[in-house]
């Protein structure tokens, strides 16, 4: 039960179109992101916090049939009454990239250290599985992804706990123009005993294609089981394209995977 019960708080606080016809790739060379964000989650119980942190995802192409990889990783800085908690992640990718979709496994973990009142206590947990995307069309992609996880919670003096179970996610991203993104998204999880569920909404606008720096927010309501009730969360951010000059649609559709290839955290909220 208190694995449960941390899983589902770290849930809750962790997270069309006209565009040019970019099409997948594994990336030629080296392609990169960079992102800082904020968020402010608050409980049905009248809790609030905060959350922000800095996130990181490095792509390449591995020289053969359109495949390539990728590295993730971030940390955030949870703030809540008088608890507060590191939480670190990392995370990695390879997908096949052939022109319409794109499709591969991941894995990922995240390991939160908590402060203050909560001193002495730590969770991790790690989370594998597949993900592919379709472009339907210039104005439209389709994404889905699912695995498994398990985790573990340690407290000093009250021993540990730890649970699997499993997760299912799905997205649409629509191009209002090649620069401006709009993306609605559900994800489910299962852990031992409990379940969490994500509705969320999420835009992105790039300035400039000379200049390849976004502009990111959304919303996500998230709906706790066994009376846990239920959170909002906002989220903004700045996000950096290390590839230079292009549409937010072709960043998208060929450099780093975004969302589709994480699991965990508020990073990449595309």
């Amino acid at each position: 039960m208190r694995f449960t019960r941390s899983v589902l708080m770290s849930s809750a606080v962790a997270a069309a179109f006209v565009a040019s016809s970019a099409q997948a790739a594994a990336p030629n060379g080296f392609v990169g992101t960079v992102s800082a964000d904020y968020a402010n989650v608050d409980h049905s119980s009248g809790g609030n916090a905060d959350l922000w942190g800095l996130n990181g995802a490095g792509a390449f192409g591995l020289g053969m049939n359109d495949i390539g990889a990728e590295i993730d990783g971030s940390y955030h800085r949870l703030s809540v009454s008088n608890v507060d908690a590191n939480i670190w992640g990392i995370g990695g990718s390879v997908f096949w990239a052939p022109g319409a979709f794109r499709v591969g496994p991941s894995v990922s973990y995240t390991k939160y250290d908590f402060t203050r009142a909560a001193s002495g206590l730590d969770a991790h947990a790690t989370t594998y599985g597949l993900f592919g995307e379709y472009f339907i069309n210039d104005r439209f992609t389709v994404g889905a992804k699912g695995g498994g996880t398990d985790g573990e919670v340690n407290s000093i003096g009250f021993g540990s706990g730890s649970g699997t179970g499993g997760y299912i996610g799905g997205e649409l991203t629509g191009y209002l123009t090649p620069d401006f993104a709009f993306k609605a998204h559900v994800d489910y999880l299962n852990v031992g005993g409990g379940h969490v569920t994500n509705y969320g909404l999420n835009a992105e606008y790039l300035f400039s294609e000379a200049t390849p720096i976004s502009v990111y927010g959304g919303y996500v309501k998230t709906e706790l089981s066994n009376g846990a009730g239920h959170a909002n969360t906002w989220l903004i951010g700045f996000k950096f394209y290390t590839n230079g000059t292009g549409s937010l649609v072709n960043h998208h559709r060929t450099e780093t995977l975004g969302s589709i290839g994480t699991v965990t955290g508020l990073n990449y909220a595309f």
